[in-house]
């Protein structure tokens, strides 16, 4: 229906347009909005306003809720603790449990590369040809390829410090590589305290390792590896062991196959789906806890973690018989902390009986971040694996290569109670690429994984800035939802569509809708929302979804510039809203003359340049400074999809025939100035991204392409209008119509 906006003579404007002879024109009508209409709109602002607070405040309040849940702020609780003032020095130092490292005490990490042993090795050994350190499960043998101390006079205190390990491996042994065995290929990792420690008073110690527990070896004999026997293995060395950690170096990964016509067959699928990775990046980081803890609470924990390790209670036969095996040990920071290892010192002291004190340490935790490497990280074995004759099952040449070379890079950080409980919390899995993704695409989810590893305190170089990257990237998408959301409030607030180029809109929505099609299309919202559960979750999806994209702002300015409402049925009509168009004002009809004076030979002509513009000369392809890119990545950055063309030259075109209406009327519309403020905001973090000394190196960053420097030099016209032109259309007046005219 049309809603007849009510006239009476109080509403006739005695002002008169400049006509010539000073003639009065018609009198212009105020738009009485009835009360239904001012309730819908009201109730649509804060229907936005609810909206945005929502979806802002849910993860801040999910986020209070884990961290409650999880004891973040407070784990290990205090009540482990004791002041270190009442317990400082003297024979009080028996009732806690100190630290066996201080916060500036030093030490050395040595780590250690074991491999599975070839055939012809297990023979020499059984021969007594060679020394190999000989693990007792299943007959597994392994060698030392390398081992030796790699960070020398490290602190608790110290972050952030990088070395890197070259060795050669055969690959000949991968041949037979079972589906997630790691123990062809591990690395292990012990910390040497320097002295003077409390580890120099050590008569002592006990572990949360079962006894019937075989653990594998953490250092070479001797030690480092191919120096000369010195002295034999101490009681303090396998104390030293009881705290020290072993990984694998080997994942399975999806290959593509090199057999013609085999990929579709079950007789590969093994060999292509789990083919064997070596894993060349480790973050090694020790927990930066020197509190003293309470003796008698810490040794409740202490025998509690000890009874129930390694699965003790379900690993138990018919017999009562125990077999265990060191991937059962699953170590966690929240059931484990500190309570892994105490060690019994026997502390020099004239006083006591015998002349010594007895006091109690505990070993430092230390871990490496799960999933930590990123797709660059993990680098297949040369080998082939598939047997692509039936024929001939035992074929000569099945390695690629005799040999791999690796580099192996390790960084070390300690980090607070906090930072290490985050680091295992985060829902950071295995960034895992199908193997038929490009070089671009893993360089990207290289970067992305660098960024997720700075959540947990590491970074893969020195002069990388992951978390200045994560700082950018929340920012600029919490900038892009506030720029969203002043947008809808702007478009759903307006009751008049004076100072609109409703051409301009109208364009502008037509190429914002096109934009945001691919959120509907293959692999979009729908394909997402089935996989949800409940209506709840659907619910919170299609909201993100909305307030993310900012997919009302197009609808909302249709609703305004054809002026559609909500209106009540009166007069014998029913009960209930229904839709209606509001008949212009004489303020609207006077603006859309003025806008009406561009000639329509004009509007194609400014639509015609811009797609030209992108179709022809590449406006999108063509870079003021090049994106940085893998080599092997350059060719495979493509620009714009005609579709897409179209689409943003709808929407540039819409914007520039705003700001010439702007120009005419010499009043600013289109957009609130605060939205040029925060657009321009957005601009500055986008142009971040790429500048080196803020990100720091990195494996992909984004160029200035001349369709982003167009699309920046709209918005400093918006700015330099919002600047010299008011944003109020007087009431009192009519409009003016300059002599300017196109």
């Amino acid at each position: 229906m049309v809603e007849e906006v009510p006239t009476s003579a109080s509403n006739l404007s005695t002002n008169p347009l400049n006509l010539p002879g000073g003639l009065p024109g018609p009198p212009t009508r105020r738009l009485t909005k009835p009360r239904c209409l001012r309730r819908c709109d009201l109730m649509l602002a804060t229907s936005l306003i609810a909206l945005a607070l929502f979806f802002v405040c849910q993860p801040i309040f999910a986020l209070f809720r884990w961290m409650e849940q999880t004891n973040f702020y407070s784990y290990p609780p205090l009540r482990m603790f004791v002041d270190a003032r009442e317990y400082g020095t003297g024979t009080n130092r028996s009732d806690v449990v100190q630290p066996l490292l201080g916060l500036d005490d030093k030490f050395d990490i040595a780590v250690s590369i074991w491999q599975e042993t070839s055939d012809l090795e297990r023979r020499e050994h059984m021969q007594g040809k060679n020394r190999l350190s000989v693990i007792d499960w299943g007959n597994f043998y392994e060698k030392t390829i390398f081992s030796d101390v790699v960070f020398r006079g490290v602190r608790l205190s110290d972050t952030e410090m990088f070395t890197n390990i070259t060795f050669t491996i055969p690959t000949e042994i991968f041949l037979t590589y079972p589906r997630h065995s790691g123990d062809m290929l591990r690395a292990s990792f012990v910390i040497l305290p320097h002295s003077p420690s409390p580890i120099d008073h050590y008569y002592n110690h006990t572990s949360w390792y079962p006894p019937q527990l075989i653990r594998p070896r953490f250092r070479s004999v001797p030690f480092p590896l191919g120096s000369p026997m010195k002295t034999p293995r101490r009681l303090v060395d396998y104390a030293l062991d009881s705290f020290a950690i072993s990984i694998p170096l080997l994942e399975a990964h999806e290959i593509p196959s090199v057999c013609p016509g085999a990929t579709k067959a079950s007789y590969y699928k093994q060999a292509l789906k789990y083919h064997p990775h070596v894993v060349t990046r480790t973050n090694l980081r020790i927990l930066r806890e020197t509190r003293l803890y309470n003796r008698t609470a810490y040794l409740v924990m202490h025998e509690e973690l000890r009874r129930t390790s390694c699965g003790q209670l379900e690993k138990l036969d018919h017999e009562g018989n125990l077999f265990l095996h060191p991937e059962d040990c699953h170590r966690w920071y929240m059931m484990n902390a500190n309570y892994e290892t105490l060690v019994q010192l026997a502390v020099p002291d004239s006083s006591a009986v015998g002349g010594f004190r007895e006091e109690s340490a505990y070993a430092p935790y230390m871990d490496v971040l799960a999933n930590a490497a990123g797709p660059k990280d993990l680098v297949p074995v040369p080998i082939d694996r598939e047997l692509c004759g039936r024929c001939a099952p035992n074929p000569t040449n099945r390695t690629l290569a005799d040999d791999m070379n690796i580099t192996y890079h390790i960084s070390y950080s300690s980090v607070t109670p906090r930072m290490f409980l985050l680091g295992e919390l985060q829902p950071m899995g295995r960034l895992r690429l199908h193997h038929t993704a490009s070089e671009l695409e893993r360089a990207r989810e290289h970067d992305l994984a660098e960024v997720y590893a700075s959540v947990a305190g590491h970074r893969y170089h020195e002069n990388s800035h992951p978390r200045w990257r994560l700082a950018r990237a929340v920012l600029y998408d919490v900038t892009s939802v506030f720029l969203s959301l002043i947008y809808a409030t702007y478009w759903a607030t307006r009751t008049s569509t004076a100072g609109i180029s409703i051409p301009g809109t109208l364009s502008y929505a037509a190429g914002s809708i096109l934009d945001k099609a691919h959120l509907f299309g293959p692999q979009g919202i729908w394909d997402w929302l089935g996989k949800m559960h409940t209506v709840a979750e659907k619910v919170s999806l299609l909201g993100f979804v909305i307030v993310r994209s900012g997919l009302s702002v197009p609808f909302l300015m249709l609703r305004a510039v054809l002026r559609m409402r909500v209106v009540s049925q009166s007069n014998g009509g029913g009960w209930g809203p229904r839709l209606g168009w509001i008949k212009a004002t004489h303020q609207e009809r006077t603006s859309a003359r003025l806008d009406a004076r561009m000639d329509w030979r004009w509007k194609c002509g400014i639509f015609g340049a811009v797609f030209l513009a992108y179709s022809a000369f590449g406006l999108d392809e063509h870079y003021l400074f090049p994106p940085v890119l893998p080599a092997h990545a350059i060719g495979e950055l493509s620009g714009m999809s005609l579709f897409n063309q179209f689409a943003n030259t709808l929407k540039m075109s819409g914007l520039i025939m705003q700001l010439i209406l702007n120009r005419r009327l010499q009043v600013f519309a289109g957009r609130y100035k605060s939205a040029v403020v925060v657009a321009i905001a957005a601009m500055l973090l986008r142009y971040a991204a790429a500048v080196q000394w803020i990100v720091g190196p990195a494996e992909v960053m984004p160029g200035l392409s001349y369709a982003t420097v167009a699309w920046d030099v709209i918005l400093m016209v918006h700015c330099w209008q919002a600047l010299l032109y008011s944003s109020r259309i007087p009431d009192d007046k009519d409009l003016e119509e300059p002599s300017l005219n196109l």
